[in-house]
């Protein structure tokens, strides 16, 4: 082939494989909704609706997952859940537990990380709701040699867990109706 031949290939094929996006086209991001058919819209990190989705959850997440046994306010987490799974750890006393835990083990964590993996917005009996999937990362500063040895770590170890939030859009804002933790994974 000669020079001008490829040259003109070249070019031909860069037009056709330009960048951009078609009419119609979405850019691909991590929030979306989910029609009844399935398919998927992508929305914007700056729409209203994921922004505040996002803060219930990041209020819930900071509040879970730093804790202090020297400080009062560990597991302030009820002002982010929705009224019945608010109900069910008011009578369960799910916080209350989680807070003699935290003191009887001389725990201390921080929370170092976290990325939100998606936001999928959708409408479930006629109420907008979302699902939030979420992994952070946690030190352990310092805990009772019993609690340590229990879970095969040593103070300063960090792990990852996951974090997967169904949230309903209330009068009150976005509130958490599900929390489902997954395994610590320890990182070396």
């Amino acid at each position: 082939m000669k020079k001008k031949e490829l040259i003109f290939m070249a070019m031909a094929l860069m037009l056709l494989t330009a960048c951009g996006k078609s009419e119609g086209e979405q850019q691909v991001t991590a929030n979306y909704t989910v029609n009844i058919d399935g398919e998927r819209t992508y929305i914007s990190d700056d729409d209203e609706q994921v922004v505040a989705a996002k803060e219930t959850a990041m209020g819930y997440l900071t509040n879970y997952a730093n804790k202090d046994y020297t400080k009062q306010g560990n597991m302030e987490i009820l002002p982010y859940l929705a009224d019945k799974l608010r109900t069910t750890y008011e009578q369960k006393n799910t916080v209350g537990v989680n807070q003699e835990s935290i003191r009887n083990y001389e725990l201390i964590e921080k929370m170092e990380s976290y990325e939100i993996s998606y936001v999928q917005m959708y409408t479930l009996y006629g109420q907008p709701a979302a699902d939030i999937f979420l992994s952070y990362t946690v030190q352990i500063e310092t805990a009772t040699e019993a609690y340590l040895s229990s879970l095969g770590m040593s103070a300063g170890d960090r792990y990852k867990r996951t974090l997967t939030l169904k949230l309903e859009d209330t009068e009150e804002g976005w509130k958490i109706n599900k929390a489902s933790l997954g395994a610590r994974e320890v990182i070396k």
